[in-house]
């Protein structure tokens, strides 16, 4: 059996969602009369911030491969839009589940599963690379462009 610490990023992703779900799933009545009980969706939200931290911290720690742009504001722009990006799908999985009525909400495990194979096809860092490989050879090569 494989420890938690030995899974790729995109696992460690889809455990937390999957654990995460099922602990709000035994809780269901409360949590969605704390995540209802106001008319206004931001003063909702506002109940979250603490877990959008912790959530940030866990993202953080994935390790999940980018592209090294090797210029320190680029990268923090590139690391707060994978954290906000992913806070964004956790939101999305959290309002798909309150208005789940599937069987033992099996149809919320099939929206984790998409939406986290998905984002990760998106921020797959190999076509991006070789993108960028072969746009630095021709630049290098038809330019004389020196890097």
């Amino acid at each position: 059996m494989k420890i938690l610490k030995d899974y790729d990023a995109k696992n460690k992703l889809l455990s937390l969602y999957f654990t995460y779900v099922e602990i709000l799933t035994e809780n269901r009545s409360y949590v969605l009369l704390a995540l209802n009980d106001n008319k206004n969706s931001l003063k909702n939200l506002k109940k979250l911030e603490g877990l959008k931290k912790s959530f940030g911290h866990f993202i953080n720690k994935l390790q999940i491969e980018k592209i090294d742009f090797k210029q320190e504001r680029i990268e923090k722009i590139k690391d707060r839009g994978i954290q906000e990006g992913f806070w964004i799908q956790f939101l999305m999985i959290l309002k798909f589940w309150m208005e789940d009525s599937s069987s033992s909400f099996e149809k919320t495990d099939v929206f984790i599963e998409k939406s986290v194979h998905a984002s990760f096809d998106i921020i797959n860092t190999k076509p991006a690379k070789s993108f960028l490989d072969l746009g630095k050879f021709l630049l290098k090569e038809k330019m004389d462009f020196k890097f």
